[in-house]
């Protein structure tokens, strides 16, 4: 196997990382006591990989056909690592609107047979699952040694939704005997539930196409690096001056037009 051979293995190893490395969910920044070196151990391997394909990419693309042809090929990686961020975003989008729907919920039930309150967060808090439901849990504790306004706010600054903010005022006024908390509630667990269907909805319709760019992706480095690799006149071409211009203009051209998608979508996820 030649040098040529094993720089593009190599890129295409770190495409592949990728395309396949799963992506861990975020903790809360709260919840995440432990020294520097244990920090860096449970490092979330997503991110990294998505940050080094594209130093990978071009290293790979440089070694085989020049320096053009190598930043055509980091932009496109970053394209991909782009993508797939947005898609993973959106996932956890829809796990977390879910959880927040399962909270609501559980608080609508409680609140027509919990006395007060705090055992209303106490009995709902272990039926929600996930970030929120830790983050729920939490709360649930520290009502009983300080005060629940303090654990609410702290619980609706965790999560990081306007609904778990929405949640955590309905708390707080309820515990101050200001309202009928029941009939805020049943109207908080309608909008979350509403909220959830429509992550999922944003997740069908604009996270799954993420995958797809990515897939476009990774075939149009594949097509290029496969002519040049098995046609000596196309191979020739792509190390000349010419075609890694051409190549990074289309590179360039396709990352602008990416950006656009991307950009957007990205917004519509915050």
């Amino acid at each position: 196997m030649d040098a040529r051979a094993i720089a593009a293995a190599a890129g295409g190893l770190a495409l592949a990382a990728v395309l396949l490395w799963p992506v861990r969910p975020r903790v809360p920044r709260r919840f995440r006591r432990q020294s520097a070196s244990a920090a860096l151990r449970r490092l979330s391997p997503g991110p990294l990989a998505r940050a080094s394909s594209p130093a990978a990419a071009f290293a790979a693309g440089a070694a085989v056909y020049g320096a053009g042809i190598g930043l055509a090929a980091a932009i496109v990686a970053a394209l991909a690592g782009w993508s797939l961020a947005i898609r993973a975003r959106s996932a956890l989008n829809v796990a977390e609107a879910d959880q927040i729907a399962q909270f609501t919920s559980a608080l609508a039930n409680q609140s027509t047979v919990a006395p007060t309150v705090t055992e209303a967060v106490k009995d709902a808090a272990p039926l929600v699952t996930g970030r929120v439901g830790q983050a729920a849990r939490t709360m649930a504790e520290e009502v009983w040694i300080g005060s629940l306004p303090e654990a609410a706010d702290r619980f609706a600054a965790t999560v990081g939704r306007p609904l778990a903010a929405m949640t955590a005022n309905v708390l707080i006024e309820a515990h101050s005997g200001g309202i009928q908390w029941a009939k805020l509630v049943d109207i908080l667990d309608t909008e979350a539930a509403a909220a959830s269907e429509t992550a999922r909805h944003y997740h069908r319709h604009v996270g799954k196409t993420m995958g797809q760019i990515v897939i476009t992706l990774a075939m149009a480095i594949g097509v290029v690096a496969l002519t040049g690799m098995l046609a000596d006149t196309s191979g020739q071409w792509l190390v000349s001056g010419d075609g890694q211009t051409i190549i990074l203009s289309a590179a360039a051209v396709l990352g602008l037009l990416h950006a656009w998608v991307l950009g957007r979508a990205q917004r519509e996820l915050k």
